[in-house]
């Protein structure tokens, strides 16, 4: 259970309801969905299943991943893919994000992950109406 919060204004309370649920499972829908806004969606690896949520958008993560990478464990990266079409983030800031986070990991780690990064992004590319869902504008860095 994680919950991220972004804003380029100061953030002053907790928000109570969520968003975006992002599962991997139907356990992890089922716990998560409770906390749902009326407006919220779910993005699930569709090797499960998301009974009676209306606004549910499933995608085959780790087939997918695991038929064009060579190993499903990469449906994070494909995860995150997706959830940056969703947010509208700037494709470039997206990848870069990446390769800093895997260079360090060798070149067929990085490579990997950035295979992975397209796959979810096309996927989600694929669905009418889910880009840019919500909007983040792009700030500065800073800690909180």
């Amino acid at each position: 259970d994680a919950s991220i919060r972004a804003s380029c204004q100061p953030i002053l309370s907790i928000k109570p309801d969520v968003d975006i649920l992002m599962a991997f499972d139907e356990q992890a829908i089922e716990i998560g969905r409770s906390e749902l806004g009326p407006e919220g969606i779910v993005l699930y690896d569709s090797t499960g299943s998301a009974k009676d949520v209306p606004k549910a958008y499933g995608f085959p993560f780790a087939t997918l991943v695991g038929g064009q990478v060579g190993q499903p464990i990469y449906k994070n990266t494909a995860a995150y893919g997706a959830l940056s079409v969703l947010l509208g983030f700037d494709p470039v800031v997206t990848r870069q994000v990446i390769e800093e986070r895997f260079t360090r990991r060798g070149e067929e780690a990085l490579a990997k992950n950035l295979k992975a990064l397209d796959i979810g992004q096309q996927a989600a590319l694929s669905v009418p109406g889910l880009a840019d869902r919500w909007h983040v504008e792009a700030g500065d860095a800073h800690d909180q």
